[in-house]
């Protein structure tokens, strides 16, 4: 008897850096993050776009998960009022609205936590190969797309076969 497994895209949005994984169960069948580097914002948004696109077509994804967007808050801290700079969530969710937009379907997971467990609990393609990961290492968007996608698969599963446009799953 033949098990059918579901390939899930998970997708990590960013400013700059956009972490892609497609989990098949405990198994990772591919992961990259797109670099912003010196891309302008239409150009950077293609380049995440086909390269979702792509792994779409190749592993025969079934479901997409997106990580939505925190909402920052808006002051540095109690004795500093000044305002923050919002235009990191401003390019976060002009790249949301992008994925949405090319994939209607996808599902958004609440962000919190992705990308945050013991580096054991990943896949060794995701880990770093050098020091213990914290830090700036390119593949902490990776684990945060494989968390995504790893989020309660049967709901997500659910809430996608009785939709055709964006729906939030809140863990």
């Amino acid at each position: 008897m033949k098990i059918h497994s579901t390939m899930v895209l998970g997708v990590d949005p960013g400013m700059n850096e956009t972490g892609i994984a497609v989990r098949d169960g405990d198994v990772c069948r591919a992961a990259e993050t797109v670099l912003r580097e010196d891309l302008s914002d239409r150009d950077y948004i293609d380049e995440v776009l086909e390269a979702c696109a792509e792994l779409i077509s190749k592993w025969d994804v079934e479901i997409i998960g997106v990580e939505g967007i925190q909402a920052e808050h808006l002051y540095r801290g109690q004795k500093d009022k000044g305002r923050k700079n919002p235009i990191g969530a401003v390019k976060t969710a002009m790249m949301l609205g992008a994925i949405l937009g090319r994939f209607p379907g996808a599902v958004i997971v609440s962000p919190g936590g992705n990308g945050q467990g013991p580096l054991l609990a990943y896949p060794e393609e995701l880990r770093p190969t050098r020091g213990q990961g914290r830090g700036h290492d390119w593949l902490r968007h990776c684990r945060s797309a494989w968390d995504v996608a790893g989020v309660r698969p049967a709901i997500i599963r659910a809430v996608g076969e009785t939709s055709s446009s964006a729906v939030e799953v809140v863990r």
